[in-house]
């Protein structure tokens, strides 16, 4: 019976240190990732400001289009694949996206 109990510790400390292979791996995976978002995170306060002042807001329906007007088209760029062209646009939403997912991963913080 102890043989079996010493086992079953030496499996579960086994699966134990995967586990913490595979966390630190994913912590790696995340950082990466957010390091990548950073510019376009960065991106959307600018953009969407820049959309807002140019806009000239006079009342809260304005501001209210300004807002729609922001999370639309930002840049878009074609891509020639063998048969096809593809175009792909990066958008005012996927910039607050990448502003959200940045400030989620960092605690709230910048």
């Amino acid at each position: 019976m102890a043989s079996n109990t010493e086992e079953r510790i030496a499996e579960l400390q086994g699966e134990l240190a995967r586990a913490r292979v595979a966390l630190r791996a994913s912590q790696g995976r995340e950082a990466a990732l957010r390091e990548a978002l950073a510019p376009f995170a960065i991106a959307w306060p600018l953009h969407r400001a820049a959309v807002i002042l140019d806009g000239h807001p006079r009342t809260p329906l304005d501001i209210e289009r300004l807002e729609r007007e922001a999370l639309g088209s930002f840049y878009t760029f074609a891509i020639a694949g063998s048969r096809h062209l593809v175009w792909i646009t990066l958008t005012g939403q996927d910039l607050k996206d990448a502003y959200d997912a940045c400030d989620t991963t960092q605690g709230g913080r910048r």
